[in-house]
């Protein structure tokens, strides 16, 4: 249950800001403005969303780093996936549930090492 808390969670922060910073991209900057907005806002998502979820006992404080790190590479791959089907709105929303599984491969990553040190 923890897990799937840690997935809607970073994945709904990331997308609202996503969302918010979008618009107001678009109002400051007439060119690109939408797409600057998205990442800064992602980024931004990112690394509130994983601080919520330490301070919510979702993940480990240890784990804090790996999950920045996987949340950004599932961005990465969003924003990837989002630049070749913007026409598709189903498609834009639900990549960002990759910044979430990003999230929960940092985690599960971070643990398996720790508990890969405990056996040594």
């Amino acid at each position: 249950m923890r897990k799937l808390k840690l997935f809607i969670e970073v994945s709904l922060i990331c997308g609202l800001l996503i969302v918010g910073f979008s618009v107001v991209g678009t109002k400051l900057l007439r060119t690109n403005g939408i797409f600057i907005g998205a990442i800064i806002g992602g980024l931004i998502g990112i690394a509130i969303a994983s601080k919520i979820a330490i301070y919510f006992s979702l993940a480990n404080k240890s784990s804090f780093k790996s999950i920045i790190i996987f949340s950004l590479l599932g961005f990465l791959l969003a924003m990837a996936i989002c630049f070749y089907n913007f026409n598709n709105p189903i498609i834009v929303v639900m990549s960002t549930s990759l910044i979430g599984i990003g999230a929960l491969l940092g985690d599960y990553v971070k643990r398996k090492s720790e508990s890969q040190d405990l056996k040594k």
